[in-house]
């Protein structure tokens, strides 16, 4: 059993393994590296690495041999690395995508305080810290140098060895790029007297954007200083993604989004800048990023259809339609039948809804014995499956048929379900004798185990998978239901041996025919039109709808011969030919 466990464990690492998404962060204590931590928080399932900065981060989110997916850089590194790849013929940026525009970053160009320095022209020849090779600020120092014509004695250091040469005078200028304020140099302030060089030369506009060193940020300042900043970018590279890491993908931008708010309010302040409408940039956008941070409002339904029960068998029937429609469909469910009818006729929301047949036949002798017109204007627009009645009762009981339930206690619905006119009908035509006692399905069932009802009546489609749920061992069974009379109504039937585990003989029985109906009352062209493209649709459609949707669509054949109920206009006409 140890070894067993020991081989599922092993068998599980990888797929815990790739529930992680790799990300390469910044430097230690850096502002990528916070912001990185910030996304943790918010989106456990990301592996941090740290790094050198930008440079670095490119190098390893385009490397095959790295593993890197997600990373922050600097858009002049970007810049750069487009440059290089059309000199050498190359595309190292193929597979990148822009998730996130994140905040600015700016360029500090440092000098002891008590130096004679005031311009980047002072800069000319002089000692320079241009940042570490993997840097980003070592790319951003030769964009200035090579905007402004500079030559420098470069040093490529890390900035505290370069503020300690700085202080020993023996280093005259460094360039640091990062999120102002860098509280580094605030607190070397007091050791260090340092000052930042203006940078106001307009032809940085064409990649960099204006920015301001405050004396907020930095109270050693006696005035605010001029500069230019880079935007920093949330990027993937799209290539290092299966299907299944995709999702973790949709899923970190999701949670972003859903949580923005706490990343302004408690993370970095840089996230105060952060910005979804990634299209103002020209680096590609994630093609499914615009979707998750600007989802489109649903479309407002052009018919809403009244199924039935969730996850009942009319329900599936308007989902499948949903599917294969032209126009933009709504799935509402109900208590049933009767509800949908009640519903219809209000006319409030609804004007088509699922039924079965029977309940409209029930309501038409009602209006004609009352003189009420509830039925006036109700049309079918498709008849549909048939659905079988099951009358259900235990085998101890010992019951053979209808006239078995004299004075007995049945079960037939509530009063929002079809199955109660269903049950009323059989009772009416082959004058039962039973007393309706008015209970739902499930309910009915524990009842019925429970010997509190005798038998409960029940119209679904067979097999029911509730009653599926029993085993072959169970006491419940079905009555046949004979009566010859019920044709008028209703199509005999056979629920065979072994549709249901307990069941183990052929029963017969009735089937309802259930219909997808409309109230024509005060219907608008516009409506008109809907319906009759909804029509055309399933028609088109019908053979996907028998491969790809509910069992029922098989028995779906457009014949209204035996349909006892008038047609909704161009009905016919659309359906006429049998698929």
């Amino acid at each position: 059993m140890r070894n067993l466990l020991s081989l599922f464990i092993l068998i599980l690492i990888p797929f815990f393994a790739e529930a992680q998404l790799e990300f390469s962060t910044g430097v230690e204590n850096g502002s990528y590296q916070s912001m990185a931590n910030d996304l943790k928080k918010i989106y456990p399932n990301l592996n941090l690495q740290a790094s050198n900065g930008s440079l670095e981060n490119f190098q390893r989110i385009i490397a095959k041999n790295k593993k890197t997916q997600l990373t922050i850089l600097q858009e002049d590194v970007l810049v750069d690395r487009q440059y290089k790849d059309l000199e050498e013929g190359v595309d190292n940026l193929e597979g990148i995508r822009l998730l996130v525009s994140l905040g600015l970053e700016e360029i500090h160009v440092i000098a002891r305080a008590d130096s004679r320095y005031k311009t980047m022209r002072d800069t000319r020849g002089k000692r320079v810290c241009v940042g570490l090779e993997n840097s980003g600020t070592y790319i951003t120092s030769h964009m200035v140098a090579t905007t402004l014509g500079l030559r420098w004695r470069e040093y490529a250091l890390d900035l505290d060895s370069a503020l300690s040469l700085l202080n020993a005078k023996k280093l005259d200028f460094i360039f640091f790029v990062g999120a102002a304020p860098v509280h580094k140099f605030n607190i070397i302030a007091d050791s260090i007297p340092i000052k930042f060089l203006p940078i106001t030369n307009p032809l940085f506009e064409e990649i960099y954007y204006k920015s301001v060193l405050t004396k907020k940020d930095y109270p050693f300042l006696e005035s605010d200083i001029p500069t230019f900043a880079v935007r920093s970018l949330l990027v993937a590279n799209i290539e290092k993604f299966d299907k299944n890491q995709k999702q973790l993908l949709n899923n970190f931008l999701i949670a972003i989004r859903d949580n923005f708010s706490q990343l302004q309010q408690s993370g970095h302040p840089k996230w105060k800048e952060a910005s979804f409408d990634v299209n103002e940039f020209s680096w590609t956008p994630y093609e499914e990023a615009e979707d998750i941070f600007f989802p489109k409002a649903p479309l407002k339904p052009e018919i809403t259809l009244l199924s039935g029960v969730k996850n009942g068998s009319y329900e599936q029937f308007a989902h499948d339609v949903d599917k294969i429609s032209n126009i933009v469909v709504g799935v509402d469910n109900s208590y049933g039948s009767m509800d949908n009818f009640r519903q219809l006729y209000l006319r409030e929301k609804y004007y088509v809804a699922f039924m079965q047949q029977d309940v409209l036949i029930d309501q038409k002798k009602d209006d004609i014995e009352y003189e009420t017109n509830y039925t006036d204007n109700m049309r079918v627009l498709l008849p549909l499956a048939n659905e079988d009645i099951h009358l259900l009762t235990l085998k101890s009981n010992k019951f053979e048929n209808l006239k078995s339930l004299k004075r007995k206690k049945v079960g037939v619905g509530t009063i929002n379900q079809g199955t109660q006119v269903t049950a009323k009908i059989v009772k009416d035509l082959s004058r039962g004798k039973w007393e309706e006692v008015e209970v739902g399905f499930e309910e009915g069932l524990e009842k019925l185990f429970k010997k509190e009802i005798d038998a409960l009546f029940f119209v679904g489609t067979a097999p029911v998978a509730k009653l599926s749920e029993f085993k072959s061992n169970s006491d419940l069974t079905l009555l046949p239901i004979t009566s010859s009379k019920l044709k008028k109504v209703y199509t005999p039937v056979t629920i065979e041996a072994n549709t249901y585990p307990w069941l183990k003989k052929n029963i017969q029985t009735y089937a309802v025919t259930s219909v997808l109906a409309t109230n024509i009352k005060d219907e608008t062209p516009e409506q008109h039109k809907a319906l009759l493209q909804l029509m055309t649709d399933i028609y088109n459609n019908i053979d996907k709808l028998r491969t790809q949707g509910h069992e029922k669509w098989k028995e779906v054949n457009f014949d209204f011969s035996n349909l006892k109920w008038p047609v909704y206009p161009n009905a016919k006409q659309i359906f006429m030919n049998t698929k």
